[in-house]
C-alpha cells in the first residue's frame, strides 16, 4: 500500500519534532514567600509589692495593700477612713503590664455602695481631675498607654468633701474601679 505523499510528509515532520524538540528554549527562576503569624499577650495588669500612703491630717488613716479579685496581685486595695470634711488620703504604687503588646488603659467606676459615695472624690491618673463617687458608672477622662512588659507609677487620692454634713457622720463608701487594657482594633 502506498500513502499519499502528504501524510508521508507529516510523518516525516512528527518525527523531526520528537526526536529534536520544538525548536525553541528557555531559562526559569523563582520565588518564594514563607509566612508565619504570632499573636502577642496582652496583660496581665498587676501592682506592685509596696504601695504607699500619705494623709492630709494626723487623724486621717490610711492604708493600702494589694490583693487578688481575679489573678495574683491585681487588686489594689486602698482604705481612707477616719476623715473629717475636706481630708483626704494620697496612694501610689507600679501598675505593671506583663505582656509583650502595650495596652490602652481606661479606667471605670464599675461598682458604689453607701451614703458617703455622694461626699467621696476619687482622683488618679485616669480621674483627672477627681470625681465624685456617687453611684458610679463614671469612666475616666484619661487614657494611659502601658508598655509592654513595663510599669507606669499610679497616684490617687480618695477625699472627703470639705461640704460634707453632720449628716455623713459615721457613715461609708465603698466602690470598686476597674482599668481595662486593650490592644489591637
Amino acid at each position: 500500500m502506498r500513502f499519499p505523499r502528504w501524510v508521508a510528509a507529516a510523518l516525516i515532520g512528527v518525527t523531526i519534532l520528537a526526536a529534536g524538540g520544538t525548536g525553541f528554549a528557555a531559562f526559569t527562576t523563582s520565588a518564594f514567600v514563607n509566612g508565619s503569624a504570632s499573636a502577642g499577650t496582652l496583660g496581665p495588669l498587676t501592682w506592685g509589692d509596696s504601695p504607699v500612703s500619705s494623709w492630709s491630717a494626723s487623724n486621717d488613716v490610711c492604708s493600702a495593700s494589694v490583693g487578688t479579685t481575679d489573678s495574683s496581685g491585681d487588686t489594689l486595695i486602698l482604705s481612707a477612713t477616719n476623715l473629717a470634711p475636706g481630708d483626704y488620703c494620697g496612694f501610689a504604687d507600679t501598675l505593671y503590664n506583663a505582656g509583650s503588646l502595650p495596652a490602652a488603659a481606661t479606667e471605670s467606676i464599675t461598682s458604689a455602695s453607701g451614703g458617703l459615695c455622694s461626699q467621696v472624690q476619687f482622683g488618679d491618673v485616669f480621674f483627672s481631675p477627681s470625681v465624685t463617687i456617687g453611684a458610679g458608672g463614671q469612666t475616666g477622662a484619661q487614657s494611659k498607654t502601658l508598655p509592654a512588659d513595663s510599669a507606669i507609677i499610679w497616684e490617687g487620692t480618695i477625699a472627703l468633701s470639705s461640704s460634707a454634713s453632720n449628716a455623713f457622720e459615721d457613715s461609708s463608701c465603698s466602690f470598686q474601679a476597674t482599668l481595662t487594657g486593650t490592644a489591637g482594633s
